[in-house]
Order: C-alpha cells, then structure tokens, then sequence
C-alpha cells in the first residue's frame, strides 16, 4: 500500500481533482484519477535481518474524464507530480522513505460511448524503503 499512498501524497499536492487510492466507483464525479498496484517485490538480504528492507511496486495511475482534451490534460498532470523523488513521506500508519517514482509505460486510450467517458491510464515503478 505504500506505492499507492506515495503517488496518491504526490497527486494530491499537483491537482485538485478528485484522487481514490483503489479503483474508481461507479458514479463518481469526473474528472477523478484511481491509483493501484499491479504488483510488489521485497528485496531480501542473504542475511535476513537487517530492520529495513527495500520494495518495489509497479503502481497503475488511471485518469477518467469527460473529454478527451481533458483526459490529456490530466495525465500530462499526472506524470508531472511523478518524477522521479528521493524524500521522506509520513503515511497514516508508518514512514518510508521513497528511493525513486519512474514512469515505465503509458496505456492506451479508452473510450466508452453510453457514459461517455475518457480514461487512460500510465504505470510507475516505486521504490522505497520502509522498516520491519
């Protein structure tokens, strides 16, 4: 959970559009941006006993709008707030400190024509350390 609360800490200091950590309910107002992790890795030591270890998580940014200019507007916002970062991010439940946030792919676009919406979506690698 920490990949996604460090990209949604980030996105919310960028924009004032609504940001969900999770995918995005149905009947949310738009614009809105949902943050999830695809998948996660804890590098492990030969040792095993070191008090901190470093994660990767391949987080998925998803942006929905009502148009399409408005949909490239906001991931263009997105991918802004996500450079790459080396800082120290208090969460609710712990802090960590975050190595580095690189934008790896960005997905195609997607249109629905009965609620006529606008959504795409760009994946992050995150990386960060947090103690054990």
């Amino acid at each position: 959970m920490s990949g996604v609360a460090i990209i949604k800490k980030l996105l919310n200091a960028a924009t004032t559009t609504q940001v969900i950590a999770g995918v995005i309910p149905i009947g949310t107002t738009l614009p809105a941006i949902g943050i999830t992790q695809i998948s996660g890795k804890m590098r492990d030591t030969l040792a095993g006993s070191e008090t901190i270890r470093l994660e990767t998580e391949r987080i998925q940014v998803t942006v929905v709008s009502k148009s399409y200019a408005e949909q490239k507007a906001l991931l263009r916002t997105v991918r802004d707030a996500c450079k790459a970062v080396e800082r120290l991010f208090v969460l609710s439940s712990e802090s960590v400190m975050c190595k580095s946030v690189i934008e790896e792919f960005i997905g195609p676009d997607f249109y629905d024509s009965e609620v006529v919406l606008y959504m795409q979506s760009v994946d992050f690698m995150v990386k960060y350390q947090r103690s054990i």
